[in-house]
């Protein structure tokens, strides 16, 4: 008999939007609706662990490119890739997978390490990134060019303005009071350099990575939802039950027409 684990399909949880939370962009890649799958066997997975990997299928279109011209400022580099949909060899990158639901406790403290978000190449690294909720966000800029922080976030009103951000200068630090999901970094000067933020009030969370993998760490036994966030894939929820002695783990997987 194989040990290729067999898969269950579980059904899909309509997303409703956090109250007051940003919403995401409209996607821009006809796709089918992603379906997640559970591993019908989650021994494997060590306790409090929900682990797995978001996949798509099917011919992608090629990532735009956009050239760019000296007088931008931007170094050495002179051309750019669209980061809306980063998928190599079928695994979807800057994806969020949050815990939405079944957490007893209220209140977590935020981290004392600040997050990073770089202006490098004319471009926002990392595209997508998220901290908690009383965590610092340090914008930095590490270009030869003047650049522009335009954030327009929903929820957080200090987090909310458009700065200028002068070569050298030093880093803009950003503060966020509640959750808000997609909240968008801009600059104005190079219209194409955008990144999205997403707040959370606790750490239950990942972004995938270029493998397209995620891992959240530190659960107790129970019943949990959760929900995938992405620009131009959406976001869709689904549960997973840990027991005291496994986690979970889980296939996001979609097809593009």
């Amino acid at each position: 008999m194989s040990s290729r684990p067999a898969w269950i399909v579980l059904a899909a949880i309509s997303a409703c939007d956090q109250p007051g939370a940003s919403s995401p962009p409209a996607g821009e890649l006809p796709a089918e609706a992603p379906r997640v799958e559970a591993n019908a066997s989650s021994a494997a997975v060590p306790a409090g662990i929900v682990r797995g990997r978001f996949e798509i299928s099917g011919p992608l279109p090629a990532r735009p490119r956009l050239a760019l011209d000296p007088s931008a400022g931007c170094g050495a580099v002179t051309e750019i890739e669209s980061e809306k949909l980063i998928a190599d060899n079928g695994r979807v990158a800057n994806v969020l997978v949050r815990v939405v639901g079944g957490l007893s406790q209220k209140d977590w403290p935020a981290p004392a390490t600040p997050a990073v978000l770089d202006q490098t190449g004319c471009v926002y690294r990392p595209h997508v990134l998220a901290v908690q909720v009383g965590q610092r966000l340090l914008v930095r800029n590490g270009d030869p060019a003047v650049h522009n922080v335009n954030v327009g976030a929903k929820l957080n009103d200090r987090a909310n303005f458009n700065r200028s951000h002068a070569p050298g200068s030093a880093d803009i630090s950003v503060e966020f009071d509640h959750p808000e999901l997609s909240i968008p970094f801009r600059c104005d000067i190079h219209p194409w350099m955008q990144a999205w933020v997403h707040v959370l009030p606790h750490p239950f969370f990942d972004i995938t990575g270029s493998d397209g993998e995620f891992e959240i760490r530190g659960l107790p036994p129970g019943r949990y939802e959760l929900e995938y966030v992405h620009e131009v894939l959406g976001r869709q929820r689904f549960e997973a039950e840990l027991s005291a002695d496994a986690g979970a783990e889980f296939v996001i997987a979609t097809r593009a027409k």
